[in-house]
């Protein structure tokens, strides 16, 4: 009637199926996500969002137009995110200090001394501390100390206000 490999192939794909049909039922679904971020009552232009979620799966990213407004989307494209519970992270840093490959570095450069490489990094730190700027408040940088939750599926638009006084911001 039916031989042996017949069966397994019938089996994987029943299995397969069950899988796809229980996953399809749980959570599994994106959400939109829009909002808008405000520092200080105004709106937080170039601001960059991370929605880390507060179990396993994908994040959510966005930055912020013009307005303050902004809508998720998922690493690898498509809006929106998973159900469930996020930590809010942000992050804005103008006057970003470009990446120039030590004198070292490059066909006939001779190899340097520890000294040298420790002056050249100190050159770069002291450099990267004048001229870039991080716009956002320390608290909201990490998830360990930024006070933003939301939980998945939202109703509306969503409304992040930040501070930048108190809170050790």
């Amino acid at each position: 009637m039916f031989g042996l490999e017949t069966v397994r192939a019938v089996m994987v794909r029943s299995a397969g199926l069950l899988l796809v049909g229980a996953m399809a039922g749980c959570g599994d679904s994106v959400y939109p996500v829009e909002g808008v971020v405000l520092l200080d009552g105004e709106p937080f232009e170039g601001v960059s969002l991370i929605f880390q979620p507060e179990t396993e799966g994908p994040i959510g990213f966005a930055t912020a137009d013009q307005g303050g407004g902004f809508r998720l989307e998922k690493p690898g494209g498509g809006d929106g995110v998973f159900a469930g519970d996020y930590t809010v992270t942000l992050s804005k840093v103008t006057g970003i200090v470009a990446d120039v490959q030590p004198p070292w570095v490059g066909p006939g450069a001779a190899a340097p001394t520890q000294a040298v490489v420790d002056e050249w990094n100190r050159g770069r730190a002291e450099l990267r501390a004048e001229s870039e700027k991080e716009w956002v408040p320390k608290r909201y940088l990490t998830t360990d100390t930024t006070p933003l939750r939301v939980t998945v599926p939202i109703e509306g638009e969503l409304r992040l206000e930040l501070v930048s006084t108190g809170g050790g911001g």
